[in-house]
């Protein structure tokens, strides 16, 4: 049996080739790949972004409180009412930053009106969720408005519309409590629906409501 050695191979007349690939022609097709998973991350994040700040529809309420809800107010109280859609998961955020401004206005609860949307010929238990346990934790007045009728009259079409009347009735504050959809925190609508609760302006202001469609 012979036994040739490497080098003896090669002396021998044999060749091997070895092909080494370029690390560019290596890299390439992996900085595609990175390249294609950050655009989609770019574009999920846009939006996201967009969606959160985007506001919802606001009609014009009633610049007086209408008659059905007169009964409401207490004495030398203002009266808020905040219009919810039970299923919107952005209003968990707007009953939150309520809260906070309860605590700094003093405001008595019992002087809340949450009117909650039902469709027409479904039960009272469709109202039932997370929203409606946060109104019993805080002890509002609540309304089931079937079929939307009243939110429609007082001008509510989004999850969130606040609104606050005078003891008298004229309207002092329209729009909504939250910075954008989901988020909390102290902002320019919270502040002014704080300064109407307070009884600190005279005159009407606005807000953006950022919530889901009631209807």
């Amino acid at each position: 049996m012979e036994i040739h050695s490497f080098s003896s191979y090669f002396s021998s007349g044999h060749s091997f080739k070895f092909r080494i690939e370029p690390r560019e022609m290596i890299d390439k097709p992996l900085k595609g790949l990175i390249t294609a998973w950050l655009l989609v991350i770019g574009i999920s994040t846009y939006f996201i972004a967009s969606y959160e700040t985007t506001a919802g529809i606001v009609d014009s309420p009633p610049l007086h409180l209408p008659d059905p809800l007169k009964s409401k107010i207490g004495k030398n109280k203002n009266l808020l009412i905040m219009g919810l859609h039970p299923k919107c998961p952005c209003s968990l955020s707007s009953i939150r930053q309520l809260e906070k401004l309860l605590t700094q206005s003093n405001h008595d609860p019992k002087s809340c009106v949450f009117i909650f949307f039902k469709p027409k010929n479904e039960e009272d238990l469709w109202v039932q969720g997370n929203l409606s346990r946060m109104a019993q934790r805080l002890k509002v007045q609540n309304i089931i408005d079937e079929g939307g009728d009243l939110l429609e009259l007082l001008g509510i079409r989004t999850s969130g519309h606040t609104l606050i009347y005078s003891n008298s009735g004229r309207l002092k504050y329209s729009g909504g409590l939250t910075p954008s959809r989901g988020h909390e925190g102290t902002n320019s609508f919270s502040r002014a629906a704080l300064d109407a609760l307070r009884n600190e302006t005279q005159t009407q202001v606005e807000g953006l409501v950022f919530g889901c469609s009631i209807k």
